[in-house]
């Protein structure tokens, strides 16, 4: 279920029933923020889990392996060009409701991929400072970043 239809579920039926049992707001009011939080984060781990799946795919070692996304994606987005040029297969101009099906894999697929890349370039950023300090600790160990200092006479 999309995290819009949980929203929308909170909403109109489970906290207007808290505020019915529960007499305390307080206690009202954190449960529902407890519910909301606890919806947000399983939003939240879903997104990271798909993100981490695409991730590990891309950094696969065969063609097949890294490819197969962009090669199905492109597929599918020639079939739905053919469909409205006219030039498409007889099964998917005899149902129209088929491309239509089509158009949402295209775009669920296109959500995946834009997620899958900001977070490859999100894991770059954060790494990005740990792995200058890395390389500034092993030239200083070999001593190329000493400072020259003044013997005394």
């Amino acid at each position: 279920m999309a995290i819009a239809g949980i929203f929308s579920i909170l909403k109109d039926v489970v906290f207007p029933s808290i505020d019915k049992i529960l007499v305390d707001k307080d206690k009202a009011k954190e449960l529902k923020h407890n519910l909301e939080m606890a919806v947000l984060d399983m939003d939240r781990k879903e997104l990271e889990s798909a993100t981490s799946i695409i991730i590990a795919e891309a950094g696969g070692e065969g063609f097949l392996q890294k490819n197969w996304r962009p090669i199905t994606m492109l597929s599918m987005v020639v079939l739905l060009g053919a469909y409205y040029l006219g030039l498409a297969p007889p099964y998917l101009i005899e149902n129209p409701e088929l491309a239509e099906k089509l158009f949402s894999v295209i775009q669920v697929g296109l959500g995946g991929y834009v997620v899958g890349r900001s977070g490859e370039k999100m894991v770059e950023t954060f790494q990005e400072p740990k792995r200058l300090e890395a390389e500034a600790k092993v030239i200083d160990a070999q001593g190329k970043n000493r400072k020259p200092t003044k013997l005394n006479s």
